[in-house]
């Protein structure tokens, strides 16, 4: 996706966490667009077996918990982007791994997203997520959210090297 994403993905998180099988029924989509709300990379007390650290993602309706793999972390800070709260991600889902644990659906991380930096201007989550097991158990899931991404407040810094220059994220392990 070269091409600046408009709007988050309506429903996204809910059809990834209702699917049976996101290798196949991802596999013929485009990417699906998320915000980042929450971000934490471990430090090296922290980190667990392949397990960088986690994000929690936005459709702006629903958010779920993601786990970034050594891989896909290592592929985002060698690109140049960071992981920063309220970024941008453009997601290929079919290239994901999908658990359930405690009774709740997470996502992990093996391919990198398409990370569109904002350069700190949307300072605030897009729509109005709760978290999609909430939303399940309650059976409110919200049809007239605004998923629109602040026009002119959106610059990609993973589509080009030029881009890249203009991080300022810091992908440092958050101080405990």
């Amino acid at each position: 996706m070269s091409v600046q994403p408009k709007e988050l993905t309506k429903h996204a998180v809910k059809r990834i966490c209702e699917s049976s099988n996101v290798s196949d029924e991802f596999e013929n989509e485009s990417p699906m667009i998320f915000q980042v709300v929450s971000c934490e990379i471990f430090d090296e007390n922290r980190a667990k077996k392949n397990i960088k650290g986690k994000v929690q993602i936005s459709d702006g309706i629903s958010k779920m918990l993601v786990m970034m793999s050594d891989k896909a972390y290592n592929a985002i800070v060698e690109s140049g982007a960071g992981i920063e709260k309220h970024s941008i991600w453009a997601l290929d889902v079919s290239k994901q791994q999908i658990q359930t644990v405690k009774n709740q659906v997470i996502m992990v991380l093996k391919s990198p997203p398409q990370i569109f930096y904002t350069d700190g201007t949307i300072s605030n989550v897009i729509g109005s997520p709760e978290d999609f097991h909430k939303n399940r158990d309650s059976g409110k899931f919200l049809d007239a959210a605004d998923l629109t991404i602040p026009a002119m407040q959106v610059d990609s810094i993973a589509g080009s090297s030029q881009d890249m220059s203009k991080s300022r994220v810091s992908t440092k392990p958050a101080q405990q």
